[in-house]
């Protein structure tokens, strides 16, 4: 009798075991099908906010010439799977990171107390403010100017903010993707799509390998590079702010 007893306590267990395990597999899978329809809606969310960025870039003449496309068409697949890694891939992934992890999560708390909104705001502004670099590689002219110029505002006004709203809602993954949407499409409108279909058609294992291993030490110079430009911003703003008048109000006598 006590065997029975023993033999049923222990099959009642298993039982109520095998039902809770159950019960917590079908919750698991419940919320990763949540979180991957929450990844893919982030990355068309980015994908869809390149639409009126286009839109006002292409009214405004700063979308690339047919003769600009065109010299983009002749140079080297190689080339132009660099660049669409870079734009795609190593971009968001190492933008994310620092302006939407590092900065505001590490670097910032260490100097002043800032609110989720603020955060948010020097965050976007030092993400859009960097791109201002990118006139400097480029052909010094005025359509050059007003590219760059435009970069920097879509991208402290649009981007970051959508990008650190995916971060504070869903997490960095979520950011990233959407960043990683929002420069996709921007790549078609640079890449023409002839050349980039040439380009995946002649992919291969051995073309592949030696990309990733320069994605990976790409992206931690990348990293470490931005660190200090972060960390020396920070820096200068904190100076300018000691060099102020610490009580500039008027006293009364």
């Amino acid at each position: 009798m006590i065997t029975n007893v023993f033999n049923y306590g222990i099959n009642s267990v298993y039982s109520y075991a095998t039902k809770g395990v159950s019960s917590l597999i079908g919750v698991t899978q419940k919320v990763n099908d949540l979180r991957v329809a929450q990844m893919l809606a982030c990355g068309a969310a980015g994908y869809i906010a390149q639409y009126p960025v286009k839109f006002v870039g292409g009214s405004m003449g700063l979308h690339p010439t047919e003769e600009e496309i065109q010299k983009l068409s002749e140079i080297g697949n190689a080339k132009i799977l660099f660049l669409f890694v870079i734009m795609t891939i190593v971009a968001p992934i190492a933008e994310e990171i620092i302006y939407r992890k590092y900065l505001p999560d590490i670097l910032l708390p260490k100097y002043y107390t800032l609110t989720n909104l603020q955060t948010a705001a020097v965050s976007s502004g030092a993400f859009g403010l960097v791109h201002s670099l990118n006139y400097f590689g480029t052909e010094r002219t005025s359509k050059a100017f007003a590219m760059t110029a435009y970069q920097v505002c879509f991208c402290a006004l649009i981007l970051g903010p959508l990008c650190s709203i995916a971060k504070t809602k869903v997490g960095l993954t979520a950011s990233i993707l959407v960043h990683m949407g929002f420069n996709f499409h921007g790549a078609q409108i640079v890449i023409p799509e002839g050349k980039m279909k040439e380009v995946i058609k002649e992919l291969s294992p051995t073309s592949i390998l030696p990309g990733f291993i320069g994605i990976a030490l790409g992206l931690t110079f990348f990293s470490l590079k931005h660190q200090l430009i972060c960390r020396l911003g920070v820096y200068c703003f904190d100076q300018m702010l000691n060099s102020m008048p610490k009580d500039p109000s008027p006293k009364l006598l």
